[in-house]
């Protein structure tokens, strides 16, 4: 690209989420979610105080502990009031950093700006975004997605010269994500796998003796790791007390396994044709056969050895395919 190249495709893609998402400023709030999060939640709409700061770090409201997505609505709410279009404005403006923000970091990590331009507008378009864009108590999405990437930014930076400030920026942007969302705790091992590619510090990873380290690689994920195991323990802690943690639903674990493999499947598919989308998808037992269970391990078991194989000639295929499985594991299924 020249150098008007990525501006242009910045343009592009504010442009392309604009136009997709002008229907946005008509939206009202909804009855699911809306209510506890904002509409009927009292802390929110007294908008941003120290008072509600407080109350944002220290309750289990709605089941979860995310103190900057309350922190947000209450932001939201000081600046816009009650006006629905305020709110689904702020969305729309987080889903086009996210989309740009996309496009910078796939670009710095690879080197390929016209790729990562296609990543970038697929992830603004696609219309398994629509729920997070356009419900208003999704914002805890879209201000994930944010400092998930520029967590993933910090870590290219820190893995390309090591030092203490870099990863330190790493340690504050992975909790500023882990506040927004605990979808966050993939983090950790995320990181050792850019690692891998296309960072590929495992080579790298020598002592002056030119002996190998790679330990070392383990032991820097460690900080980052408790922070996401403390805010995994919050998170069970706030939908325990919620109700809302039962481990297996009144199904046996292999039915969960079962159908987290087919759910695996069906996300792919829903990518490749969006169609038959919803908010919930009920859990079905009588769905969850024999045949499907197995038929949906052999895919997902072909495409591992494919990407394991290719690992070499394709390592995008591996780092890709992994980042795909490891982010999914936290609401596959298996715990419900």
């Amino acid at each position: 690209m020249t150098r008007r190249q990525p501006g242009l495709v910045a343009l592009l893609i504010v442009l392309a989420v604009a136009a997709a998402y002008w229907p946005l400023w008509r939206n009202g709030f909804v009855s699911f979610d809306d209510p506890d999060y904002l509409t009927e939640n009292a802390r929110v709409l007294g908008g941003l105080t120290l008072r509600g700061v407080g109350w944002a770090f220290t309750t289990f409201h709605a089941g979860n502990w995310h103190p900057l997505t309350w922190l947000g609505h209450m932001t939201a709410v000081t600046l816009f009031g009650q006006n629905p279009a305020g709110h689904h404005g702020l969305s729309l403006l987080l889903h086009g950093a996210n989309a740009l923000l996309l496009f910078r970091v796939l670009t710095r990590l690879t080197g390929h700006p016209r790729r990562s331009a296609a990543v970038a507008l697929l992830f603004a378009l696609h219309p398994l975004h629509v729920e997070s864009v356009a419900w208003a108590a999704e914002l805890k999405d879209l201000l994930c997605a944010f400092f998930f990437l520029l967590a993933i930014a910090a870590w290219r930076r820190y893995g390309e010269k090591p030092c203490a400030a870099r990863y330190g920026a790493v340690l504050l942007l992975t909790a500023l994500a882990l506040m927004a969302k605990p979808m966050a705790v993939t983090l950790p091992p995320l990181f050792l796998l850019l690692d891998w590619w296309p960072l590929r510090r495992f080579p790298a990873c020598l002592d002056e003796s030119g002996r190998r380290v790679t330990g070392r690689l383990l032991v820097e994920k460690l900080p980052p790791a408790l922070l996401a195991a403390l805010a995994a323990t919050l998170t069970w802690r706030a939908q325990h007390a919620a109700g809302m943690m039962n481990p297996l639903d009144g199904n046996s674990l292999l039915l969960n396994v079962g159908n987290a493999l087919i759910t695996y499947v069906a996300y792919l598919g829903k990518m490749c044709w969006p169609a038959g989308l919803a908010v919930p998808y009920p859990f079905s037992a009588a769905a969850v056969t024999p045949l499907r269970v197995a038929l949906a391990a052999l895919f997902l078991a072909a495409v591992t050895l494919l990407a394991i194989l290719q690992r070499g000639r394709r390592p995008w295929l591996a780092t890709g395919w992994f980042w795909y499985l490891g982010t999914l594991v936290p609401v596959i299924g298996i715990v419900s």
